[in-house]
């Protein structure tokens, strides 16, 4: 028995089941499972009406949330500058990459960790890139340690030109062409702890 947003693949289309219920045939004279269908990535009402019984004779497969979403939603190819230099980033709908990068100072250490996130938005709509950073290290003064999130939708995951830092010379890539970076947006608040200023009583 199929189920309200479930999905499933029909004669080669994916869609998502917008309800199913049992409807009075009155020309058979008996109760029937009717289904209504949304394509994925469409909007809107429901596209095509079928049987049960009709979805059994063309074929149907059911698929997973996760299967079904990354089906609908195009792959997410961005530029991101990391502690190496810019790197180009693929990621598909439901995919996250996650990257640890530490190194010895002469005064302790520091570390810089990321995570890319493709997820849905706040909104329930609008499909996005999130940025979860944290960075930090050790020095002559103790720990520290900042985090944040940012955010971009995927319509700007190319929005801005990307620049060699501290200066206006385009950055290139490797057949040089100029890159256009993602625009991002704050997500979620800036943290910062100092284990010197909180022993300090700041």
């Amino acid at each position: 028995m199929l189920r309200k947003n479930e999905y499933l693949d029909y004669r080669g289309e994916l869609y998502r089941v917008a309800y199913s219920r049992f409807m009075f045939n009155t020309g058979l004279g008996e109760e029937r499972t009717h289904l209504g269908l949304v394509p994925i990535g469409a909007t809107g009402s429901v596209r095509l009406q079928i049987t049960l019984d009709e979805a059994h004779r063309g074929g149907y497969e059911c698929w997973d949330t996760k299967r079904a979403m990354q089906a609908g939603r195009p792959t997410a190819k961005f530029w991101f500058y990391g502690p190496h230099g810019w790197v180009r980033i693929k990621l598909r709908y439901g995919q996250s990459l996650t990257h640890h990068y530490y190194a010895r100072t002469d005064e302790g250490y520091s570390f810089e960790d990321f995570t890319l996130r493709y997820e849905l938005g706040d909104d329930g709509k609008t499909v996005v890139i999130v940025q979860d950073w944290c960075s930090g290290g050790r020095d002559c003064d103790g720990p520290i340690r900042t985090s944040g999130s940012l955010i971009c939708p995927l319509a700007d995951l190319a929005k801005i030109p990307a620049y060699v830092e501290h200066g206006e010379k385009p950055s290139l890539d490797t057949h040089g062409k100029p890159i256009r970076r993602p625009d991002w947006r704050k997500h979620r608040a800036v943290t910062v702890h100092d284990a010197y200023a909180a022993a300090a009583g700041y």
